[in-house]
């Protein structure tokens, strides 16, 4: 059997590092671009920024129509949120991306929930909500300064008492149509007693029912 010299020995060894080298700088050079497959399929699906929010609420309330309908009105928008899959159409050049923002009219009492292309603030869709939505964090600080400006609670909440809760609940004055009331709870400042039962009407911006609970 012919021996194989020192020199080819060095050769095929040199060959096939250089063979395990090129593979590996193959599979890092892929990597990358698999990595950003990834990204950009996360990305197309990112919440909304708040700039962005702020962005699509405003050229929703340019929009001709709605700004004509609330006119002299008072409303809020509650909420920006991106839209279920199963709402997001495609066009030929580029994926959508559909919020879904809730309004509240506080002149009519009514809830709508709007289908709008984030891009361009086209109105795709629009619903008058049956139900209640929950509230919004403005929505909450408003209702709890009310609660803060009422002479008797404010008493209550200068002894300790907390303010606890703040969700939507049926209006318990029965108008028609109903008014947006965010319930409370009065704690003790320990937390450990509920004192008062609090719903605050976001229409009149008044105490609509305060309930001792000792």
């Amino acid at each position: 059997m012919r021996r194989i010299s020192p020199v080819l020995n060095l050769f095929i060894a040199a060959s096939l590092l250089a063979h395990s080298q090129a593979s590996q700088n193959r599979n890092q050079t892929q990597k990358p671009s698999q990595s950003n497959e990834v990204n950009a399929q996360s990305q197309s699906a990112r919440p909304f920024t708040s700039e962005e929010k702020t962005r699509i609420i405003r050229t929703l309330l340019e929009t001709p129509r709605l700004a004509a309908t609330l006119r002299n009105q008072r409303y809020r928008v509650l909420s920006v949120a991106l839209a279920p899959d199963s709402k997001v159409r495609k066009d030929e050049t580029k994926e959508l991306r559909i919020a879904v923002v809730v309004l509240f009219n506080y002149t009519s009492s009514k809830a709508t929930r709007f289908l709008v292309d984030s891009s361009t603030g086209e109105i795709l869709a629009e619903e008058e909500l049956r139900g209640r939505p929950q509230p919004s964090g403005e929505e909450r600080q408003e209702a709890a300064e009310v609660i803060r400006q009422d002479r008797s609670l404010a008493s209550v909440l200068r002894e300790g008492a907390i303010i606890e809760g703040g969700f939507a609940v049926a209006d318990p004055n029965e108008h028609k149509p109903p008014h947006r009331c965010i319930q409370f709870q009065l704690l003790s400042g320990d937390r450990t007693r509920l004192l008062r039962v609090v719903v605050v009407d976001l229409n009149d911006r008044i105490i609509a029912l305060s309930r001792n609970n000792y």
